[in-house]
């Protein structure tokens, strides 16, 4: 059996799942975009990336982001996160949507996880809305 360590090293994105974030209807659009219109990935990005992009959509640096969502109890929800990863249970992978008049994104804490556990990239679900 490979140590935790080794495992995040040679599996980078294995944690995160490729198929689902936890909201159906963007999962229903990654499957079948034509039926919503929109242009739908998953993409394989560095935490810094991700949490760049979701800061940029939010008009706040990295740091601010970080700060309000640890306002919130996030501290407890990471190291949850955390946990989980190491049991090897599969964590639904972040979100990035550019919707038109809007920019939702889920994933934040997450991706912090990720980062905390020494992981470089996941996946990423990312929505682009035609206008």
């Amino acid at each position: 059996m490979l140590s935790f360590r080794r495992y995040i090293e040679e599996s980078v994105t294995d944690p995160f799942s490729r198929e689902k974030t936890g909201r159906k209807k963007i999962d229903d659009m990654l499957k079948n975009p034509k039926k919503y219109g929109v242009e739908a990935e998953v993409k394989i990005m560095t935490i810094k990336a991700l949490q760049n992009a979701m800061a940029k959509g939010q008009k706040i640096s990295v740091q601010k982001a970080y700060d309000k969502r640890m306002k919130m109890g996030g501290r407890k929800k990471v190291d949850n996160l955390k946990d989980l990863i190491k049991s090897g249970t599969k964590i639904d992978m972040p979100i990035l949507d550019y919707a038109p008049g809007g920019f939702v994104q889920d994933g934040f804490h997450r991706a912090l996880a990720a980062q905390e556990l020494g992981i470089k990239k996941i996946p990423v679900a990312v929505i682009k809305r035609k206008r």
